[in-house]
């Protein structure tokens, strides 16, 4: 039986032969000194190269856990919010120990324009850090100077990694005054704990003594039933540093 050519195959043909004749033509005689789209293809990966400087503190502050407040602390790259006191060693925020050179350093951009160098006692701050438990067997002191002191277990910063000041230190002024087993000044109740480490040249006499606090003010709301103002809630005043006025 003999075959049948489809219409214009042969011509078809002859066109696709004529065309792959030209192509091969045209890449023997196109000029080579003209830019090709290679050149584009390798500055691609040169223009964002640079980019993981700007973009590691960002990853690394998204890898952090965050802990909130009254979570346990622990170990590794976290996230934490806290007021900062002085401790044995260095600064103390949320119970976590850093290094007075690390810290000082590390928020030295944000220091207000003409602040003392204790400045940061009573900032609130906003902690990126590498925590680490550390642990000792040393007694702990005697005279109620739990924030000066350490002993147990304890956790400490390794690395800190990002640190805002989420609020500066509040100062309140006046008289000291009992009120419900805690001291009563300028609108706030602070606790004899806190008087305790902050003024321990006063040995715990603090009724009627004239001082100056650094801190942060918060409101504790209280359970039902339970001994509080008519408000419901007390105002607390946590200490950051303080001194005596004359």
């Amino acid at each position: 039986m003999r075959s049948v050519d489809r219409p214009g195959g042969t011509r078809a043909a002859g066109r696709a032969a004529k065309l792959a004749f030209l192509w091969v033509l045209w890449g023997c005689t196109k000029p080579h000194d003209q830019p090709t789209a290679e050149v584009d293809v390798t500055a691609a990966p040169q223009t964002t190269a640079a980019a993981p400087a700007t973009a590691a503190p960002v990853a690394s502050a998204s890898a952090a856990r965050v802990i909130e407040d009254g979570a346990p602390l622990s170990p590794g790259l976290v996230e934490l919010t806290g007021m900062v006191r002085p401790t044995k060693g260095g600064f103390d925020v949320r119970g976590v120990t850093i290094d007075h050179a690390a810290l000082t350093d590390a928020v030295a951009p944000q220091r207000p324009a003409g602040a003392g160098s204790d400045w940061v006692l009573g900032a609130k701050l906003r902690l990126t850090a590498d925590l680490v438990r550390e642990g000792s067997d040393e007694p702990p002191a005697s005279g109620g100077l739990a924030v000066q002191s350490r002993a147990g277990t304890w956790f400490r910063v390794r690395r800190i990694d990002r640190v805002e000041v989420v609020a500066p230190a509040v100062p309140i002024e006046g008289e000291l005054a009992r009120s419900k087993g805690l001291y009563a000044i300028a609108g706030h109740l602070v606790t004899a704990d806190d008087l305790g480490w902050s003024l321990a040249s006063l040995n715990g006499k603090f009724e009627k003594k004239r001082v100056r606090l650094w801190g942060q003010p918060r409101t504790v709301h209280c359970e039902p039933n339970a001994q509080c103002l008519v408000e419901g809630s007390l105002p607390m005043f946590d200490v950051g540093r303080a001194e005596v006025l004359p």
